[in-house]
């Protein structure tokens, strides 16, 4: 599994632990295996000003994140998957190379909306003797959006 799909899913299964008992991640950054090569895992808020998006800092790391969320009332995180769109070659057969497979993120539920999280991943110093070179950042791409339903299989 890439490593940016796993720190999805850990952000989501911790940050709901998290949620229902404030603390109970705290041993979660930096130790979980899904962090070992990030130099850094921050948060930011995008927002339009005219004509160009301004990125304001939100939390400066999962655990800051986790706690802001839930200071604004966020009870519930899910996983969720956006198509890239392409039909050739298909999102499953690029899913284990880096940045293939489509789109996840991360939807915040409150009160029957939601925000929306996406990470991006920028290659930081490769000659770091601690090999922490990957720069991860979460963007709130969408706020106050109406809650995407779990499809039933």
């Amino acid at each position: 599994m890439q490593t940016s799909i796993a720190q999805v899913a850990a952000l989501t299964i911790y940050g709901n632990s998290f949620l229902l008992r404030p603390g109970a991640a705290a041993s979660f950054y930096p130790a979980n295996s899904t962090f070992q090569g990030c130099e850094f895992v921050n948060f930011i808020d995008l927002r339009k000003d005219e004509n160009n998006w301004v990125e304001e800092p939100f939390a400066s790391d999962p655990l800051a994140w986790f706690e802001a969320l839930r200071k604004q009332g966020i009870d519930t995180l899910r996983m969720q998957y956006g198509s890239s769109g392409r039909s050739q070659p298909a999102d499953r057969m690029l899913v284990g190379f880096a940045g293939g497979g489509g789109r996840w993120l991360i939807e915040a539920q409150i009160s029957g909306a939601s925000d929306f999280w996406e990470p991006r991943w920028q290659l930081g110093d490769r000659s770091r003797k601690d090999q922490r070179i990957w720069r991860v950042t979460y963007a709130r791409l969408a706020k106050n959006q109406p809650s995407i339903q779990p499809q039933r299989l």
